[in-house]
């Protein structure tokens, strides 16, 4: 119904794909029902690389050692993760295919990430609640925001 030319193709974990002057790259994440994460690249002035990597539907794992995304998200200048709970909560949602905002913003600062957005977050919390998670994950990485709807980020 929209007047626009659509083309869809496929991706998988470890491939690249060229889509207009952006490189997008895949990594498998964790989540019962599958989920990828995306890594935008553009060629910018000077040769400066530009990135930024989505990654939301995907549960942390013990050990950031073994996380992938680590390495996916290496010096990216914006990474959007999944910050569906309070690490409080997170124990009895585990297996759920969810993360909190406190691994993400360990992930952000072992992976040296310009900026952290955490997003997909729980319906079931309210504003104050999500002002106060803001508050204590800015503690932890000060780039941090969350986000909340008509959010505009400039990469």
């Amino acid at each position: 119904e929209t007047p626009s030319q659509k083309e869809f193709c496929q991706i998988e974990s470890g491939q690249e794909v060229e889509v207009g002057d952006f490189r997008v790259s895949a990594l498998a994440l964790n989540h019962p029902q599958g989920s990828l994460a995306f890594r935008i690249k553009e060629d910018g002035e000077g040769g400066k690389e530009t990135s930024l990597v989505w990654a939301t539907d995907t549960e942390h794992p013990a050990d950031m050692q073994q996380d992938p995304l680590v390495n996916f998200a290496q010096g990216a200048d914006l990474l959007i993760y999944d910050a569906m709970f309070t690490p409080e909560d997170y124990p009895r949602y585990q297996g759920w295919g969810h993360s909190t905002w406190l691994y993400g913003t360990k992930l952000a600062r072992e992976a040296q990430v310009g900026e952290l957005v955490l997003a997909h977050l729980n319906p079931d919390y309210d504003d104050r609640r999500i002002a106060e998670m803001e508050k204590r994950a800015r503690r932890e990485f000060s780039s941090t925001r969350f986000a909340r709807d008509n959010l505009v980020i400039k990469v």
